[in-house]
């Protein structure tokens, strides 16, 4: 996880880092090469898949919820119905 989360962050050295760290840990080469293209390969069980998925939505956070500021909430649908012209 921290290593895709440095992929998507675009942090050098933090994948220098966490890819080191999981070759310490017995984590493959092909496992480490292809966890940017997780969704395609077959080598991640169901749990490191939603795992992968969820350290994408947390690290992406930021930047899909940027247009929000603490004082703006989403728009709620209007109950009145528009009114008909003749």
């Amino acid at each position: 996880m921290k290593i895709r989360a440095s992929q998507i962050n675009g942090c050098a050295n933090c994948l220098h880092m966490h890819t080191a760290d999981a070759r310490k840990h017995g984590e493959t080469e092909e496992r480490i090469y292809l966890l940017n293209a997780w969704r395609e390969s077959l080598l991640y069980t169901p749990r490191e898949r939603a795992a992968l998925a969820w350290t994408e939505a947390l690290t992406l956070l930021a930047q899909t919820q940027a247009h929000r500021t603490p004082t703006t909430r989403p728009s709620r649908p209007s109950s009145r119905r528009p009114s008909r012209s003749n």
